[in-house]
């Protein structure tokens, strides 16, 4: 969303990454400020991503960092259940009153669900961007399961 994962190493459990130029290197928690509001029983990407285990998917959503830098969501676009996706597609559009965002998947896999409390109610993902504000569930292909789950 925004910008796109170089690959499934950039999910660590409750750490930030940064991009250096021998590739990506783990940041740890205490020593990011930001991470100290953010559930740790997630997966994040360093492009601001997060992925929670449940029930044989995995729910995928913005940290409140992201949420906060794109401004007041004003609508979101989400794919249909069913769809399948690769690691790196838009599978929907994020609008704020200040810019217009891709949701980029940042696995492979299918839509189990999706959260349609945000078609009439897109400020969710503001206020809420690690609880009710989530996009959607996905069944992850086994090539990249290992890579977001614990």
């Amino acid at each position: 969303m925004l910008g796109r994962l170089s690959r499934c190493a950039g999910l660590v459990q409750g750490a930030s990454m940064t991009m250096t130029r021998g590739g990506l290197r783990q940041t740890a928690p205490a020593l990011n400020r930001f991470m100290s509001s953010y559930p740790g029983d997630r997966r994040y990407a360093d492009t601001h991503e997060w992925l929670k285990k449940e029930d044989g998917t995995v729910t995928v959503g913005i940290t409140s960092h992201a949420a906060e830098k794109l401004g007041d969501i004003v609508y979101v676009s989400l794919p249909e259940v069913g769809e399948s996706f690769s690691k790196n597609d838009a599978m929907g559009v994020i609008e704020s009153v200040k810019a217009a965002s891709d949701l980029v998947c940042p696995v492979n896999g299918k839509i189990e669900e999706v959260n349609s409390t945000l078609t009439d109610s897109p400020e969710l993902v503001n206020k809420e961007p690690h609880g009710q504000g989530w996009f959607v569930k996905m069944k992850v292909s086994i090539g990249c399961y290992s890579c977001c789950v614990t």
